[in-house]
């Protein structure tokens, strides 16, 4: 039986969710939103991930330097520089000094075991989200968030990320400059560590990778066609705009690197893995076309039930 506390909770869980400009959904790939996310601070942008990579860095820059707000905005950067991270290339301790090089008045904090990622924009626009400041986070894997523009929400969410950053201790640029150093050597260890692996251990890693790769795509092949998966995919991608075949065939490879590696022509289970997967997504093109699910007019493909106005 029920407590009567649960009957309030039960009802509101039975509301719709209102989506409206000021919260909103926002699914991968979200890259564009977040170069406007850093184009719209004027005063201040503050950062939280634990993973951070040289080119949504050299983004951010090329954001700032636009509006001409290098030397006028303060940016704030939270991350964990755990020694795993960095060696794994996941946290770029070069391309963070790199950056920092060029804002004056920024500042990098280290709070270990940091996994929230936030993104906040003076006091008017906020992204919470699953996603680290990479370039996989940004557009390759399938991440999601929720794009904030209430003011009383975003101010919530930095009240909250400034205390997370409050319990971390400051990076200073001597420390960053040490950091780099010791960490290029990190790395170069790492990688002869990989390299001395037993050469028996070496080949029993591959032989068990490509038979769990098997394994996978096996499964991404139970009861579908290459075209229908490529079908689903194109749905997908039109769902917000028109796009060119080309930066169809891109978001394609990226979404599907296991179905579109060029260096194999593999069959398993009759779905096609490999190198015709340009063919099979002109199929899936043509096959939605035909039942008039897409359509391309002007160099362009659209869904039409999300309007032709941005074709």
């Amino acid at each position: 039986m029920a407590s009567p506390s649960d009957a309030p909770i039960s009802k509101a869980l039975a509301k719709p969710m209102i989506v409206t400009d000021a919260v909103r959904p926002l699914p991968s790939p979200w890259a564009d939103t977040l170069t406007e996310l850093v184009s719209s601070a004027t005063r201040d942008l503050l950062v939280l991930s634990p993973y951070i990579t040289r080119g949504p860095l050299d983004s951010l820059l090329r954001c700032l330097e636009a509006q001409d707000r290098l030397s006028t905005v303060t940016v704030r950067v939270v991350t964990d520089f755990s020694p795993a991270s960095i060696a794994a290339r996941v946290l770029d301790v070069g391309a963070l000094l790199d950056t920092f090089q060029h804002l004056p008045r920024a500042s990098l904090t280290h709070l270990p075991s940091l996994h929230a990622k936030v993104y906040v924009a003076d006091s008017a626009y906020a992204i919470v989200t699953s996603a680290n400041l990479t370039d996989s986070g940004l557009s390759s894997n399938y991440e999601f968030g929720l794009l904030v523009r209430n003011p009383a929400l975003v101010a919530a969410v930095r009240k909250d990320a400034e205390a997370y950053a409050a319990l971390g201790g400051e990076i200073l640029r001597d420390d960053l400059i040490d950091l780099a150093v010791t960490s290029r050597t990190l790395v170069a260890l790492q990688d002869e560590a990989q390299r001395r692996i037993n050469s028996d251990l070496k080949r029993a890693l591959k032989k068990y990778s490509r038979l769990v790769q098997f394994r996978l795509l096996r499964a991404r092949a139970r009861g579908k066609t290459t075209h229908g998966i490529f079908a689903d995919t194109l749905l997908y991608l039109l769902r917000d705009s028109p796009k060119r075949t080309m930066d169809l065939h891109s978001l394609i490879r990226r979404t599907h690197p296991d179905l579109c590696d060029d260096t194999i022509d593999r069959v398993i289970d009759g779905v096609h893995f490999g190198k015709k997967w340009k063919h099979y997504v002109r199929t899936a093109q043509q096959h939605l076309k035909r039942r008039g699910m897409v359509f391309f007019e002007r160099g362009m493909w659209y869904r039409p039930d999300r309007g032709k106005q941005e074709a």
